[in-house]
């Protein structure tokens, strides 16, 4: 049986007739004579470049809240028992229905078309996050800068890079995009690393590569440079935290080479902007990228109702390095995310029968104490020495979690098992979650227009649904919508 990999990179090589839809749509807004087409906007486009560039000021990355975060957890005293009458609660039902997909078994795939002759030109094989996936260069265009960096050896090297017809190498940037699953993000991520396998060990020209290429997949990417270092910059759609970044054209450019945080102060780029490279980043995941498995493990331990529960999952290592050096962003994105289909599995089907026969709110506590204490906690800024969102996975890697961490994987959990409403609360230095039941439950509720939302804190250690911490009792939290339910 062919692997994985070994299908998508048969879905490469078919290539002419598999191009992505959306380059499909963007091919259809180009001139009928594409090949004059092109070569007029990159000619006018190089022209554009040897004018003056202008000097922009960089400004620091945003930073989110700075109200520091509980070092030590409180522990939630134990539930007063209820002495009055109360609501006949809801019996989940839909558990069960949703196991069932989870523990069928999976059905092999058919083994992959039959590969037509290879494209033309050399083949590079560029490795990225544990595989190898081959790319066609229909001619290499070797380009040095030099010691000297300024608008007029960028605008040569735009010159030469665009005397080569990029049309395949587009599609099959965008083929991959769609077989692999890539988002945004994915994409950008495979040009640079083809820039650097054409163009190692010279970053600057990597870099300008990146940018030609992007520009070419309809993105709004720029460049700009300044006395030694060329840095690439792109728009998001969702604002991005601790990246520099200038304002050009009521759009924040954030420099996506200058991870390290390094000030720069300045840097000179172009006024104006590639016809039709409009695109801006869309960093939502949904859904995780069909790469290499690279498996590991973990035992989960947890005690509910005085009885211990344990169970192993599996996780994807290669997912995690996928998210290692992923833009930080608005905290829904996180919440609006998945995870692969071996932790789908192996975390579900042991969560959900626990969950089955049980009443809305006790499946939720069940879930609630899972995430308060299957987990250690520690801060982020203890942790990595600043402010990291986990996605889902990522939690299962990591020794140690915060308030956003959880809160992000017990909604999913909610979600996925018990189909019920979550959203995401905000205090001064905490994050939580509230869940709309079927049901009455009894405790703390925040109000979104005409539905109604009990708390649930996966951070506040053996704290049933309804229970807030003392902290946090009289603060108004904001709510943020992450369902679409």
């Amino acid at each position: 049986m062919v692997s994985r990999i070994g299908i998508i990179v048969g879905l490469m090589i078919s290539m002419p007739a598999m191009a992505d839809a959306e380059f499909d749509q963007w091919m259809s807004q180009q001139s009928s004579d594409f090949a004059s087409y092109q070569e007029k906007q990159d000619s006018e486009f190089s022209s554009f470049l040897q004018k003056e560039w202008k000097e922009f000021q960089i400004k620091a990355g945003m930073k989110r809240d700075k109200t520091p975060k509980p070092v030590v957890l409180p522990k939630a005293p134990k539930p007063v028992v209820k002495t009055t009458p109360v609501t006949i609660p809801k019996k989940i039902v839909s558990v069960k229905k949703r196991l069932k997909s989870l523990v069928e078994p999976i059905v092999k795939k058919p083994s992959g078309p039959k590969l037509p002759p290879l494209m033309e030109g050399e083949r590079v094989d560029v490795a990225f996050l544990g595989s190898v996936l081959p790319i066609y260069i229909k001619k290499r265009v070797n380009i040095s800068l030099g010691n000297t960096i300024d608008n007029k050896t960028i605008a040569h090297f735009w010159d030469r890079i665009s005397s080569v017809p990029y049309l395949p190498l587009v599609k099959q940037v965008s083929t991959y995009r769609k077989a692999v699953g890539f988002n945004d993000w994915g994409t950008i991520q495979l040009v640079e690393a083809l820039a650097n396998k054409l163009y190692s060990p010279h970053s600057n020209e990597a870099r300008l590569f990146s940018w030609y290429l992007l520009v070419k997949l309809g993105y709004a990417a720029r460049v700009g440079y300044t006395e030694e270092r060329i840095h690439l910059m792109l728009p998001s759609q969702t604002p991005l935290f601790g990246l520099s970044y200038f304002t050009y054209g009521g759009l924040r450019y954030y420099v996506i080479t200058n991870s390290a945080g390094r000030r720069l102060g300045r840097l000179f780029s172009y006024d104006g902007n590639y016809p039709d490279a409009n695109r801006k980043m869309d960093l939502y995941i949904k859904n995780i990228p069909s790469l290499k498995v690279v498996q590991a493990n973990r035992v989960l331990k947890f005690n509910y109702a005085g009885k211990q529960h344990r169970f192993e999952v599996n996780y994807d290592k290669n997912i995690v390095a996928y998210f290692e050096n992923y833009p930080s962003t608005q905290l829904d994105l996180y919440f609006k995310s998945t995870i692969s289909d071996g932790l789908k599995r192996s975390l579900l089907i042991p969560l959900g029968r626990l969950m089955e026969g049980k009443s809305e709110e006790e499946a939720v506590n069940i879930l609630l104490r899972f995430v308060q204490t299957a987990f250690s906690y520690k801060t982020d800024e203890e942790q990595f020495g600043r402010e990291k969102y986990f996605f889902p996975e990522e939690l299962f890697l990591y020794g140690y979690s915060d308030c956003e961490d959880r809160s992000v994987l017990f909604a999913y959990l909610v979600k996925e098992l018990l189909g019920l409403d979550v959203v995401a609360l905000t205090f001064p230095g905490h994050v939580a979650t509230a869940v709309h039941f079927n049901s009455t439950v009894s405790g703390v509720k925040v109000v979104n227009g005409r539905r109604e939302y009990v708390v649930a804190d996966p951070t506040y250690i053996n704290a049933d649904v309804g229970m807030v911490m003392p902290q946090f009792k009289n603060v108004q939290p904001k709510i943020i919508l992450i369902s679409d339910i």
